[in-house]
């Protein structure tokens, strides 16, 4: 998440008054962590005018997939045992429905779908590292086979290239304009604790 990036702010306050919190240290003891409320705000506390932020260097290599999954329970029970595996290395894990899917396919152009599959669940894993001797792509392939004989993957793909990785997550990206150009849509960025992913939805 974005706020476990900031490690300080300046922000000014709707009274004009300027909160200085850019002790930009990792650890915090000295109080409330107001840096928390103001990231979480959308500006309605106040103005962040500078940040103190975390910054990583950029991955030497990064691995991904598309994943089709026959449910929700499916896609909970893949992600915790991909975090387990991967550790560090998963930087990003996110799932879509088929509807979404379809609406994306159906009013995007040159949107491809590229499995033979299709499930009610998709998921995207992107595994990055900035040292070369992490074995990414073994990781990945390992929880892929793993997830097919547990019964939780019906198909999956790694990419070959990082033009292969965008178009899996372009799959994802593109939903919100086939919603808007089937007409009327319905927002759902949501957040609950993944064990509750499933029944909630």
């Amino acid at each position: 998440m974005m706020q476990d990036l900031v490690l300080g702010l300046e922000v000014v306050t709707p009274d004009g008054v300027v909160w200085d919190g850019l002790r930009a240290v990792q650890k915090d003891n000295a109080g409330y962590q107001l840096r928390k409320l103001f990231c979480g705000a959308e500006g309605t506390l106040g103005i962040v005018t500078r940040a103190g932020l975390r910054l990583y260097p950029t991955p030497k290599q990064q691995a991904g997939a598309l994943l089709v999954l026959p449910d929700f329970a499916a896609a909970v029970s893949f992600g915790a045992f991909l975090r387990g595996e991967a550790g560090e290395f998963l930087t990003g894990l996110e799932f879509f429905c088929d509807l979404g899917l379809e609406l994306a396919l159906r009013h995007v152009p040159d949107l491809a779908y590229q499995l033979e599959t299709r499930g009610d669940v998709y998921l995207l894993v992107e595994l990055a590292s900035g040292s070369l001797r992490v074995p990414l792509d073994e990781i990945l392939n390992s929880a892929l086979e793993w997830g097919m004989e547990q019964g939780l993957v019906l198909d999956g793909a790694l990419a070959t290239s990082g033009a292969h990785r965008a178009q899996f997550w372009r799959l994802r990206e593109e939903q919100p304009e086939g919603q808007r150009l089937e007409g009327e849509q319905l927002k759902h960025d949501i957040s609950v604790p993944p064990g509750a992913i499933a029944r909630f939805i």
